[in-house]
């Protein structure tokens, strides 16, 4: 599950406003390399909505169904807001819904209809599944 954290108002390249969402992933405990100590994180990733502010701030709080994923990218610069430090990043993070996994998984129709089919025959007896009127 993903948690809408926040909200900005934004502008695309062509100057059209628009309200990204922020979300966050679920937390995770990560031990630190340098120190051995636990730290408490979450991935965050903002997605683009087509609601109003006002939408928004209702939103706060909601969760919905999916992932804040890392995945590798082209590099880019990113400026630490803290420390002024420049880094140079391979990864982003990129919001994935569970819906995505399923039907990736297989998109052939008789991925639903076979088990609906096997487990109620007796009842389909008197009709056709190949769409032909006819015997079955």
């Amino acid at each position: 599950m993903v948690t809408i954290v926040g909200f900005k108002q934004c502008e695309s390249k062509d100057g059209k406003q628009f309200v990204a969402l922020e979300i966050q992933g679920e937390l995770r405990l990560i031990q630190s390399e340098t120190t051995g100590k636990f730290y408490l994180t979450a991935n965050k990733t903002s997605i683009s909505t087509s609601f109003p502010l006002q939408v928004c701030q209702t939103l706060l709080g909601k969760q919905l169904p999916g992932n804040v994923d890392k995945v590798e990218c082209e590099p880019y610069e990113y400026v630490n807001k803290e420390t002024g430090e420049v880094l140079t990043l391979f990864h982003t993070y990129v919001y994935s819904s569970e819906k995505k996994a399923i039907l990736n998984h297989s998109m052939q129709p008789s991925y639903i209809q076979e088990p609906f089919i096997q487990q109620n025959q007796a009842s389909l007896g008197q009709f056709s599944l190949s769409g032909v009127i006819g015997a079955a």
